[in-house]
C-alpha cells in the first residue's frame, strides 16, 4: 500500500496526466479482480450450502423410506396372520372344543385391532421446499 501511494504521489506532484491515468485505470482493475473474486467465493459457499441442504434432505427421505418399510412389513405380517386366523374361525375349521367358550371374543378381537400405516413425509415436504435449489446432478 506504501509503494502505491507513493507512486501516485509522485505522479500528481511532476505533473504527468498520462502516467496518473494509467496507474488510476490499473487501480480501478484491481478493485474488480477483487470484487470478482469476492463474487466467486460467495457463490462457491451458497452452492455449497444449498448442496448440503439436498443431500441432508436426500438423507432424511431415505430414513424415512427405511422407516416405512420396516413399518409395512411388520403390518403385512400382522395381517396375514390375522387373516388366516379369520379365515379359520369363518369356515369353522375350529371347533367348538378347540377355541372354547371364547370364539366370538376372538373373532372380534382380530375383526378390530386395524393399524393405520402412517408414512413419514418429511423429506419429501423438505425436498419441496427446496425444490428450486436442487442442483442440476440430482
Amino acid at each position: 500500500m506504501k509503494f502505491f501511494q507513493e507512486l501516485r504521489r509522485e505522479i500528481v506532484g511532476k505533473n504527468q496526466t498520462r502516467k496518473y491515468l494509467k496507474y488510476a485505470t490499473g487501480e480501478i482493475i484491481l478493485v474488480v479482480i477483487g470484487i470478482l473474486i469476492a463474487l466467486s467465493i460467495n457463490n462457491w459457499n451458497e452452492n455449497r450450502r444449498k448442496e448440503a441442504v439436498v443431500i441432508e434432505t436426500l438423507k432424511e427421505i431415505h430414513r424415512d423410506l427405511s422407516g416405512d418399510i420396516i413399518e409395512s412389513n411388520y403390518l403385512i405380517s400382522k395381517y396375514s396372520k390375522e387373516d388366516s386366523l379369520i379365515y379359520i374361525l369363518l369356515t369353522k375349521e375350529l371347533s367348538k372344543e378347540d377355541s372354547g367358550e371364547h370364539q366370538w371374543l376372538t373373532f372380534a378381537s382380530v375383526a378390530h385391532s386395524y393399524t393405520d400405516l402412517k408414512l413419514n413425509d418429511n423429506g419429501y415436504k423438505m425436498l419441496m421446499e427446496n425444490s428450486d435449489h436442487i442442483p442440476m446432478k440430482y
